[in-house]
């Protein structure tokens, strides 16, 4: 059965033609982040700024 599993999932991306969702439960709305920003946000920062620098040039 896992054999099964794991051929169909094989062939659903092959494909292109699905695409995953993740979903977070909870009680209270504010308890998780919306976005992962919060883990990005410093290492994107400094490259941006100097991407925008370049830009300005």
């Amino acid at each position: 059965m896992w054999e099964i599993c794991l051929i169909a999932t094989e062939l659903f991306f092959s494909r292109q033609d699905g695409s995953v969702f993740q979903g977070q439960l909870t009680r209270d709305r504010h308890a998780v982040p919306v976005t992962r920003d919060h883990m990005y946000g410093q290492q994107a920062r400094p490259a941006a700024a100097g991407a925008a620098a370049r830009a300005a040039e």
